[in-house]
């Protein structure tokens, strides 16, 4: 195990995503909103308030993702998923890449962090999206790090 003064570490949805996303629905729902309050005879609140609701779903979304590495497992969490935990003496490399096509029985489009165990057989698949690139970079150190100071010489943590 390592003593590094970087761990643990826990990372959450970049403060970008959270204006990004349901920023759109936000503006479509002051635009419906002022509408209706501008012309008193068009009665539609609930046009204002979906596109509200719809914006909130994705804040509550987004603040559920969470990806943390403490001195002995990595643990993800995805939006409403449930948490998935890897301990880190299984974990052969991470790599941040870019994936375009079917992955693990499902699909698996734009960045993610690729967990693969010694052997090479896929351990975790990370959404990269809703993490800033500069605390996944964190993760992947302290991965790193955790992989040097290890016995096994053949573990390969790196960002590409």
């Amino acid at each position: 195990m390592t003593s590094d003064r970087s761990m643990p570490i826990t990372i959450h949805a970049a403060r970008s995503g959270y204006f990004v996303l349901p920023g759109v629905f936000v503006v479509i729902g002051g635009f419906v909103g002022f509408s209706v309050l501008r012309y008193p005879s068009v009665n539609n609140f609930i046009g204002a308030l979906l596109p509200l609701a719809i914006a909130l779903g994705f804040v509550a979304w987004l603040s559920r993702f969470e990806l943390a590495v403490s001195h002995d497992a990595l643990e993800y969490r995805e939006g409403f998923g449930a948490r998935q935990r890897i301990p880190l003496r299984d974990i052969g490399s991470a790599e941040l890449k870019w994936l375009a096509g079917e992955m693990n029985g499902g699909r698996a489009f734009g960045p993610r962090l690729v967990v693969r165990n010694h052997a090479g057989a896929l351990l975790l698949l990370v959404n990269a999206k809703p993490f800033a690139r500069h605390e996944l970079q964190r993760v992947i150190g302290a991965l790193s790090a955790q992989s040097s100071s290890a016995d096994a010489g053949a573990n390969r943590v790196s960002a590409v």
